[in-house]
Order: C-alpha cells, then sequence, then structure tokens
C-alpha cells in the first residue's frame, strides 16, 4: 500500500506579526489623514465665521454712517434748503468716511465711499441725495470686492466722474 504524503502549509508567528505590523500602519495613516482633514475643516470653517463677522460688521458701520450722513443733511436743509456741495462736504467729512467723494448733479448729489470689511474686502457704497421729495437718500450700490480688483479709479468712473 502506498501511503500518501499530505503537505500542510502553516503560517507561522511571524506572518501573522508582520500582517498584524502592516494593518497597524494602514490604520495610523487614515487616522493621521482623517485628522488633518479635520483640523484643515476647522481652520476652514473659523475663517469663515470671521469673514461673515467681518462682513455684517462693515454693512453695519455702513449703515450707520449713512444714518448719520441724512441727519446731517436733514439738519442742513431745514436751516438752508439751498446747501452747497461745499458745505455738505465739510459737514460729511467730519464722519472720517474712507474715501467719500461727492458730485452735484441736477436732483441733488451723488456719493460714493468705501468701507473695510477684512480678509482684504471692501464695501463699495454709491448713492444719491435729492434735494426735495419724500426719499433723501437712495442707494444704488452697495458691493462687496476684494481689494486686488479695487482701485480708487475704478471706483468713481462708475459715477460718472
Amino acid at each position: 500500500m502506498k501511503t500518501k504524503v499530505k503537505t500542510e502549509y502553516q503560517v507561522g508567528v511571524g506572518a501573522s506579526s508582520v500582517l498584524m505590523v502592516l494593518v497597524v500602519l494602514a490604520l495610523t495613516a487614515v487616522s493621521l489623514l482623517a485628522f488633518c482633514s479635520a483640523r484643515n475643516a476647522e481652520v476652514l470653517a473659523l475663517r469663515n465665521v470671521e469673514m461673515t463677522t467681518g462682513y455684517y460688521s462693515a454693512a453695519a458701520r455702513v449703515q450707520e454712517r449713512i444714518g448719520l450722513m441724512d441727519s446731517i443733511y436733514a439738519g442742513l436743509s431745514a436751516q438752508d434748503p439751498s446747501v452747497s456741495t461745499d458745505v455738505l462736504t465739510r459737514e460729511f467729512s467730519s464722519l472720517q468716511i474712507a474715501q467719500l467723494q461727492i458730485h452735484e448733479t441736477d436732483a441733488g448729489w451723488h456719493f460714493a465711499f468705501v468701507e473695510d470689511a477684512g480678509f482684504e474686502r471692501r464695501i463699495m457704497v454709491e448713492g444719491s441725495i435729492f434735494r426735495s421729495g419724500a426719499e433723501r437718500f437712495q442707494i444704488v450700490r452697495h458691493q462687496l470686492v476684494s481689494e486686488p480688483a479695487y482701485s480708487p479709479a475704478f471706483e468713481f468712473q462708475l459715477m460718472g466722474v
């Protein structure tokens, strides 16, 4: 009778240890990638919060400045209905508005100024002040622009100056 010799493959202790080390290394790499991704997402979210807060703070300052301009103009026009551009410019200069420009038109004045919104962004505001009528102020532009695209020459070309 012939006896068959069976060959058995046995996995030794060394092979299972190597496999375990590879699994641990793979899990470590995946966990480091997940950690870095979470940190980057946190940084992006914090920057987004700061940018949004900066924009809304600047928008609130714009509204406050326009309100102050309206109250100054209402006081001036109550004293003298024929307010001059020079008087208006002098009175508005006390508000310390960045790059405020005022130009006289047939119906009143056209004004433009900028407000810093942080993160190299500005809010460009443009509007009209009317000499008569129920509506004294009209905002025709309230736009957020990045500073590299911003230039005073470009800004006030919109006013037709």
